[in-house]
């Protein structure tokens, strides 16, 4: 369900907008207009218990802005990307000096986000406003999916940029809009106002957003014999997560192409997993099934996020394990918890039965510790 909530509002907002370290106030007339796709009558169940009970939390002053169904997206967006690092071997810390999310103003509706700063005890290479190992959850106000700012992200978000656009945090670059993603020869993040690519450990700033093709009108759409295995909410919401993880991987420069035999979003059946995939034909160099170039978007319906496999990830999916868990898809490795990432000189995506690891062109499969 769509709707749109229009707050126009005089605020006096002290909150997390630094300034060379101080904290700024600000006195700002603040059109917002949020449009929030949320599913009142169904809303997916999702449990992080690994995930402090602070992260998440949202200062009253913030609620005041927000509906409560946006207050529940944004609650579970954060929880859920943090679950997400954790499942990836990273862990971003306690919050500061008992932050909570807050919104941070900026200079035009880019620059609006809601964040929530933590760090203490994390594992962010960051010094960001003097402030050790911080890390930045944060997410459009009118989003459903946060994003974790951290490492050498994090330094130049809050340098600042050195042109006339300059200013830090929101201001200079907008909020994210993907994960961090990895090239051959670098890593980047998308932001709302531009592109950060780190190089040979050199940050800079690409201005503007990338250009990226339409989202084909078959992804995300659920197949027949399908529909009625899903309630009316959920299959909203399930198609809305497939579309967002197109676009973003688009975004992260990886192009999924077109769903393979025009595939439809449809259950995968494990013996002990069950998530929901479709099938492209793109840009991935992996093969299973006999279906070059094929990648598989899939989704564990505990979770309202989809994940993309490919290449290598692929081909071991496809593959399946060889010890007495065997088999391929979700009866080997279950649903994917996050895209791939990068860690020590070796690339890995995190599965629900355990860890796929990619080091020095072999591929190994860590399974959980029963």
């Amino acid at each position: 369900m769509k709707r749109t909530l229009f707050v126009l509002a005089l605020v006096l907002i002290a909150g997390l907008a630094f300034a060379e370290g101080a904290m700024e106030i600000r006195e700002i007339e603040v059109p917002v207009e949020v449009e929030t796709i949320v599913e009142t009558d169904y809303f997916p169940l999702e449990t992080y218990p690994e995930v402090p009970e602070e992260i998440g939390m949202i200062r009253d002053d913030a609620k005041a802005m927000l509906s409560l169904e946006q207050q529940q997206v944004i609650a579970t967006a954060f929880r859920r990307v943090y679950q997400e690092h954790l499942d990836s071997e990273f862990n971003p810390g306690m919050p500061y000096g008992g932050d909570l999310v807050h919104f941070w103003w900026g200079r035009d509706v880019q620059s609006y986000m809601v964040s929530q700063n933590v760090g203490i005890n994390g594992d962010s290479d960051s010094e960001g406003w003097g402030m050790p190992r911080l890390a930045i959850l944060a997410m459009s106000p009118t989003g459903t999916q946060a994003f974790l700012i951290a490492d050498e992200f994090l330094d130049l978000f809050s340098t600042g940029r050195d042109d006339e656009h300059g200013g830090n945090g929101p201001d200079g670059f907008g909020y994210p809009l993907t994960d961090v993603y990895y090239t051959a020869d670098y890593k980047a993040q998308v932001f709302s106002k531009g592109t950060m690519i780190v190089e040979d450990g050199v940050a800079e700033f690409i201005p503007g957003v990338p250009e990226v093709d339409a989202t084909p009108e078959l992804v995300g759409v659920v197949r027949e014999d399908n529909v009625e295995k899903y309630p009316e909410g959920w299959r909203e919401a399930m198609s809305e997560a497939f579309r967002r993880e197109y676009h973003q991987a688009q975004l992260r420069e990886f192009n999924a192409g077109v769903p393979y035999g025009d595939d439809q979003v449809h259950e995968w059946a494990g013996r002990d997993s069950a998530p929901v995939t479709q099938n492209f034909f793109g840009d991935s160099t992996g093969e299973g099934w006999g279906m070059p170039g094929l990648s598989i978007m899939a989704m564990n319906p505990g979770r309202r996020r989809a994940y993309i496999i490919k290449d290598e990830f692929l081909g071991m999916f496809h593959a399946g394990r060889s010890d007495s868990h065997g088999g391929n898809g979700p009866d080997g490795f279950g649903a994917p918890l996050a895209n791939e990432y990068v860690r020590l000189g070796y690339r890995a995506q995190p599965f629900e039965k355990g860890l796929m690891i990619l080091e020095d062109g072999e591929m190994e499969f860590i399974p959980n510790e029963d």
